[in-house]
């Protein structure tokens, strides 16, 4: 009996698990991934920036010892 008991709430417990909200639907919260994707492309535009600056100092030292 102390058997059926265990199961029993064991059986509550996984059901009590499986209700609850659901998540919305792809398409209303876009991407799965977005945000690590706008990240990614915030990480582009900065080694952009970091290379054209790179590039304007080399130039600029280049230029002085002229």
């Amino acid at each position: 009996m102390q058997t059926m008991m265990r199961y029993s709430v064991v059986l509550l417990v996984l059901l009590a698990g499986c209700g609850g909200e659901q998540e919305p639907e792809v398409g209303k919260r876009g991407h799965v991934w977005q945000e690590q994707i706008n990240t990614m492309d915030k990480a582009r535009d900065v080694e952009t920036l970091l290379q054209d600056s790179v590039t304007s100092q080399r130039q600029a030292i280049e230029a002085q010892a002229q």
